[in-house]
């Protein structure tokens, strides 16, 4: 699970005030969950990064909002995950300071059947990725969003879900939506980006 972590380590480089309250909601699939570790409430993805910008003099709280197999089709608005998101940045934004919604979803939608909406055209993937972006940004203004490359996988992929060459395919046509997004919406902040003085300024 170790390859896991970069993506969301990369979150460290964009911070970049010390003075206030940091406050991050996960947002992703089985990998941000944690799936498969021993115990996902100490060694997640999430608990990873806190425990990295705590040390480095964070004021930091963070909800995991993980959810194994899930798709954007999932966190859509109206669908049964975004509730769990907005309760957990509900109680975050109690505390005041940076909001930051850090995201990875993909890997799932581009499956070729088995998980929710699947397959997830590169078109369908970018609208979900907006709408559930836009209407979170509706509720927390001040908001970011730090968007990370969902996982590869190999091409004989088959779990509970049937991924195999064809959903790999699909799932690189997703990178392109990623890089396109930040420069339609000054609230996303690409994580895989070198965080610019601007960039930084903003967050």
């Amino acid at each position: 699970m170790q390859r896991i972590l970069p993506p969301f380590i990369l979150l460290a480089c964009g911070l970049a005030m010390h003075a206030q309250p940091v406050n991050i909601v996960f947002v992703g699939n089985s990998i941000t969950y944690g799936a498969c570790l021993v115990d996902p409430k100490t060694e997640a993805p999430p608990v990873i990064v806190a425990r990295t910008l705590r040390e480095q003099g964070y004021d930091l709280a963070f909800v995991n909002c993980g959810y194994s197999g899930s798709t954007t089709v999932d966190f859509l608005p109206g669908d049964k995950l975004l509730p769990r998101v907005v309760q957990a940045a509900d109680s975050l934004s109690r505390r005041g300071g940076l909001l930051i919604f850090s995201m990875m979803l993909g890997t799932n939608d581009s499956a070729m059947r088995g998980t929710k909406g699947a397959p997830v055209s590169p078109d369908n993937y970018k609208k979900n990725l907006l709408c559930i972006i836009d209407s979170l940004h509706a509720r927390y203004p001040g908001s970011h969003f730090i968007l990370h490359r969902p996982l590869w996988y190999s091409p004989n992929t088959h779990n509970g879900a049937t991924y195999l060459a064809e959903g790999l395919q699909r799932l690189q046509t997703y990178t392109p939506v990623l890089d396109e997004l930040p420069r339609e919406r000054p609230y996303i902040l690409p994580a895989t980006a070198k965080p610019t003085t601007a960039s930084a300024a903003s967050i």
